[in-house]
C-alpha cells in the first residue's frame, strides 16, 4: 500500500538506519483535507445513533480525561 501512495505523490519516505519516516505531501494534505469533513461525520453518526447526548457527554469526558493521563506516562523502558 505504502509503494502506491508514494507512487502516486501522497507520500514521501525516508529511511535513516533503522527508523523509517513517512510523511504526507502536498498533494496528500489536500486530499486529506478534502476527506477528513466527510470521514468525521460518518465516524460521528455511529454516536448519534447509540448514545444520548448525556452519553455522549460522558463519553467525551471519560476519553478526554484519559488523554490527558497518557500525555503524562512515559514509555516504558524495553
Amino acid at each position: 500500500m505504502l509503494v502506491r501512495l508514494e507512487k502516486d505523490g501522497y507520500i514521501n519516505r525516508k529511511q535513516d538506519w533503522k527508523t523509517k519516516i513517512i510523511s504526507l505531501t502536498e498533494k496528500g494534505e489536500s486530499i486529506l483535507k478534502k476527506a477528513m469533513p466527510a470521514q468525521l461525520e460518518f465516524q460521528s453518526s455511529f454516536f448519534d445513533d447509540v448514545l444520548s447526548e448525556e452519553e455522549k457527554k460522558t463519553l467525551y469526558s471519560l476519553i478526554t480525561r484519559v488523554h490527558k493521563y497518557s500525555l503524562k506516562r512515559e514509555l516504558p523502558d524495553r
